[in-house]
């Protein structure tokens, strides 16, 4: 027996840690969304490598994330508020001070826009104890 992982199992967990690294850089970069890319990470991991998904679901940051979302895709009342503020901020930054093309303000306003009305339609749970 093989001491590696099958080239399926292989393409998973690399495909789930491209993806884990997007949605970490996504915390920092405006119009880059961490949550897609970490729901995708969970996915590619549980297909792949079950100590990573696991690893992935006990995260401090992602797990209760991830584990809302499988139970029926739900988003904290908590989370949207953050999502809405860190949005708004770092689209308002660079349409504000940054010589850009109003195109391209257009561009990230809509885009920010979009995706924190799609935010804001899916189902809430309520923070419990914390």
């Amino acid at each position: 027996m093989s001491r590696f992982p099958s080239l399926p199992n292989t393409f998973w967990v690399v495909m789930g840690a491209a993806s884990l690294v997007t949605g970490v850089i996504g915390l920092f970069l405006p119009l880059l969304p961490t949550t897609p890319f970490v729901l995708f990470a969970a996915y590619c991991f549980s297909r792949g490598s079950p100590r990573y998904h696991s690893w992935l679901l006990s995260h401090p940051l992602f797990g209760q994330m991830i584990r809302d979302w499988h139970d029926g895709h739900v988003i904290r009342r908590r989370t949207k508020v953050l999502s809405t503020i860190t949005g708004a901020t770092m689209v308002a930054i660079p349409v504000a001070f940054l010589d850009i093309p109003l195109w391209t303000k257009l561009v990230m306003i809509i885009g920010t826009s979009g995706a924190l009305v799609y935010v804001w339609l899916q189902k809430e749970r309520r923070q419990s104890g914390s």
